[in-house]
């Protein structure tokens, strides 16, 4: 196992293989901020889905609603595979390669968001389903990755390094997005037919694949582990999987602090998915305002993931992630009973603050609990426990919405973070269990 920091723990951006790892965050983050946090999302709801709601089963369904069952349905279809993935990647020693697979699923889906029009649900569905099972696979082995990269004593600074460069890609595409949708006549895109919207949207399909090549290059060929035909290796992945459930019985941290991921990440995953709709129902911000905003937050993301790794690696992992998740308990009561556009971005800094934190300490503090042998599987049960949330938590937020109305879809998600949190307190932050018989 190769450990790319050792003897400079302090100064990750020196070897070229963190570079190669983190400038593929660089490049997925187009999806993560274009996509599925602000224009994609808002351009769903309010023009995609028509503005008096779509009818079915004899219910008329808002365009915010919907927008959270098309989620769900999405992580749904992860949910059945990436478990299968995580285990296979690792009895075949194929982990790049899944990633490869996956990546360009992503990045094909992005592309046909171009064709997306108004009226189309069904075509917008698809290539969002298509683009974000892309998205979510491709990180089951990206973050698979990192207990191959760093010792245990470095993982919360590489993987707050990660996030940072992630927030700048993130934040330069939704700025080059933010010029085609306002100046479209620079680019030499139409303005009729929502074309510059689409276009962005194209975009983030070319990003993710230009600034994805360099760790789809790099590292050594794949070779050794098991070779199988394709029916085999379904069999034994499942009985594999069957095996990592058995397994998360022995470690019992680890199995802990999977369940406390599961609830917390359930609201985190909500907040950023909804966000922006929720602004532009509630406070009717238009598309450049919210990329404005969001701006603003890839810009305090940035430095927020950059200080909690570092605080999850001088204190603990865990009192990072408590404390991130106090300050979301925070955010969804202020957010609950908002009325103006300056409290929408007194939020979204705030939130901007803990959003890498919380996550690049999660990610760390997996890496710390996983026995190293079985990364690619356990990393691939933690992505599915994620794409598990993020099924129920969008589906929890658009069925209360539904129900109830916006303001108490958004009071929804404090559950997650308060029980998340109880059975975080749990967990002991002492490196990887030893098996129990």
């Amino acid at each position: 196992m190769e450990r790319g920091l050792r003897g400079n723990a302090l100064k990750p951006w020196r070897s070229r293989k963190i570079w190669a790892w983190a400038l593929y965050d660089f490049a997925n983050s187009a999806f993560a901020t274009t996509v599925l946090a602000v224009v994609f999302n808002v351009y769903f709801a309010r023009k995609v889905v028509p503005p008096e709601g779509l009818s079915f089963l004899g219910r008329q369904f808002s365009g915010a609603s919907l927008w959270g069952f098309t989620v769900s349905f999405s992580m749904l279809v992860l949910l059945l595979l990436a478990p299968l993935l995580g285990a296979v990647a690792d009895l075949s020693n194929r982990k790049r390669t899944f990633l490869r697979i996956f990546w360009l699923l992503g990045v094909t889906g992005s592309l046909g968001l171009v064709g997306v029009k108004s009226g189309g649900v069904l075509g917008a569905v698809l290539a969002f389903t298509i683009a974000n099972v892309g998205f979510a696979g491709a990180n089951v082995f990206y973050n698979a990755l990192l207990p191959d990269l760093a010792a245990k004593e470095e993982m919360g600074r590489v993987s707050g390094f990660g996030w940072a460069v992630g927030y700048i890609g993130g934040g330069l595409c939704l700025a080059l997005n933010l010029a085609m949708i306002q100046r479209p006549a620079w680019f030499g895109i139409p303005a009729f037919n929502d074309w510059p919207v689409r276009a962005s949207l194209f975009s983030v399909g070319v990003w993710w694949l230009a600034f994805g090549l360099p760790l789809m290059l790099s590292g050594p060929p794949e070779t050794g582990g098991e070779r199988r035909s394709p029916a085999a290796w379904a069999r034994l992945g499942w009985e594999r999987l069957r095996e990592t459930l058995r397994h998360l019985g022995r470690h019992r941290n680890l199995a802990l602090f999977i369940l406390a991921y599961a609830l917390y990440n359930d609201g985190i995953e909500t907040v950023i998915l909804t966000a922006s709709v929720v602004g532009a129902e509630l406070l009717g911000m238009y598309t450049g305002e919210l990329i404005q905003c969001f701006l603003m937050i890839q810009g305090v993301a940035f430095l927020g993931a950059l200080l909690f790794g570092h605080l999850a690696d001088r204190w603990r992992h865990k009192t990072v992630i408590l404390l991130t998740l106090g300050i979301y308990v925070g955010v969804v009561l202020w957010a609950a009973r908002m009325t103006t556009r300056a409290e929408f971005w007194g939020l979204g800094a705030v939130l901007g603050l803990v959003l890498g934190g919380s996550q690049a300490a999660s990610r760390s503090m997996m890496g710390l609990l996983t026995p190293p042998e079985r990364s690619g599987e356990f990393f691939g049960f933690y992505g599915v426990v994620g794409k598990l949330t993020a099924v129920l938590g969008p589906f929890v937020f658009g069925a209360v919405g539904q129900a109830a109305g916006l303001r108490r879809g958004i009071l929804s998600l404090l559950v997650f973070f308060v029980l998340g949190g109880a059975v975080l307190m749990l967990v002991k932050e002492s490196g990887p269990d030893r098996p129990k018989a």
